[in-house]
């Protein structure tokens, strides 16, 4: 089940429990089930709290500083190290920065519901671009020559590191950068995005389909992603 559809269903449960006149007596049944030493936190939970974009975006690109300068990284598990002589490596989140990445992404989907696309984009761009040191964490100096490459988001999904799911993190951004870019504009824009994250060409076609776009849009598009490629190194 995709974000998306999880919010969806609770919202369908707590529609359901409001009719039927039971959401109080849910909300204390829980609080029964809830342990002492829980209870602080479930109270707090129990306040709504208007969410600050401005707060967001502060924590969002202080995680990504943690991250640029090495605060937060990959630690490799040497125990589950099978080989000196090939890259499979086994990687221990000691920061937990998947989990902290998937409440940001799943951060930017709300806004993109909510019509606030300036603030997904800043999301997704930081998302676009991490790349997350890896060390193994060892006082050892013999095994200092070993270079560990960096992870992107792309690896950490591939790592099962992180559970965004990818292809729709990519589909998500290439809309929103449409959405957010003028006629004249978007053409540059997605050809940008898709060269520089290595987006699959595919999720072009994705994208024509979830804006709707007519054909005569569409060509006229295509040809200016074509103008846009002839004057741009491809790297």
């Amino acid at each position: 089940m995709q974000y998306a559809e999880y919010i969806n269903e609770v919202k369908k449960r707590i529609d359901t429990l409001q009719k039927e006149g039971n959401l109080e007596k849910w909300i204390l049944q829980y609080a029964r089930e809830v342990s002492l030493d829980n209870s602080k936190w479930f109270l707090e939970k129990l306040v709504y709290q208007e969410q600050d974009d401005a707060a967001v975006l502060e924590d969002f690109n202080a995680f990504i500083r943690d991250i640029e300068d090495d605060t937060y990284y990959m630690k490799v598990d040497f125990e589950a190290y099978h080989s000196w002589y090939d890259n499979d490596y086994t990687y221990i989140d000691v920061f937990a920065i998947g989990s902290r990445l998937e409440e940001y992404y799943r951060i930017a989907e709300e806004k993109v519901d909510e019509g606030e696309l300036d603030i997904a984009h800043k999301i997704l761009q930081g998302l676009n671009q991490i790349s997350v040191d890896v060390s193994d964490d060892d006082d050892d100096d013999s095994y200092d020559y070993i270079e560990y490459p960096d992870l992107s988001l792309y690896d950490l999904c591939l790592e099962d590191l992180c559970s965004i799911p990818y292809e729709e993190f990519c589909s998500l951004t290439l809309y929103v950068i449409y959405q957010l870019n003028s006629i004249e504009q978007r053409a540059e824009r997605i050809v940008d995005c898709m060269l520089k994250n290595k987006y699959k060409p595919k999720l072009l076609n994705d994208l024509f389909d979830v804006v709707n776009i007519g054909r005569d849009e569409k060509n006229a598009f295509l040809d200016d992603m074509k103008v846009y490629l002839c004057h741009e190194p491809v790297s």
